[in-house]
């Protein structure tokens, strides 16, 4: 949870066809949604973060919020037990905060993980904040890629996001067993 947990964060640069995070080696796959648009990003040699706001939201005052997440050389963390460590500390930051494991299986060749992790927030200090996240486990670098929102989405919305988070995939163009590709 991007404002509850003490997450170190990275950044890609995004547009709005397939994401490629490299010409060479692993590569994050991902399409921006339309009517997002990218509201920060920042990173250095550990780690990036980019984040996408739907188009008349801000990073500081988001409804809904998009982030792509890297952590460079963090090649040993099997993704379930990144999850479990997430929603863990949503659970020490957040009074009444509740994860949930929904998938933990390998995908083009890498160990994934897709778990919910909810804050109902306490009206004060702490905003309410439910977030499904996709983790994967490169053989590089760990890659995040998280949905957040500033109120308890609808399940429709959980399903329609769930469906995107499947279509994210990480592939290497130095491996024939995870091959990158091309996306519409």
């Amino acid at each position: 949870m991007t404002k509850f947990l003490p997450l170190v964060c990275a950044a890609f640069l995004f547009s709005l066809s397939p994401v490629m995070a490299a010409n060479e080696g692993e590569t994050l796959q991902m399409t921006l949604p339309e009517g997002y648009e990218k509201g920060f990003s920042d990173g250095n040699a550990q780690q990036q973060i980019v984040e996408f706001v739907p188009i008349g939201q801000s990073v500081q005052d988001w409804q809904e919020l998009l982030t792509v997440q890297v952590f460079y050389g963090l090649n040993t963390v099997p993704a379930r037990q990144f999850a479990q460590t997430l929603m863990d500390r949503a659970a020490d930051s957040c009074a009444g905060a509740a994860g949930n494991l929904i998938r933990n299986e390998p995908e083009n060749g890498y160990d994934v993980s897709l778990f919910m992790v909810s804050c109902p927030g306490d009206g004060a200090e702490v905003r309410p904040e439910w977030t499904i996240f996709k983790g994967i486990a490169g053989k590089d670098s760990f890659y995040l890629v998280h949905k957040a929102w500033a109120y308890r989405p609808d399940r429709e919305a959980v399903v329609e996001w769930s469906q995107f988070l499947y279509g994210v995939g990480l592939c290497d163009t130095r491996r024939d067993d995870a091959p990158c590709i091309a996306k519409d």
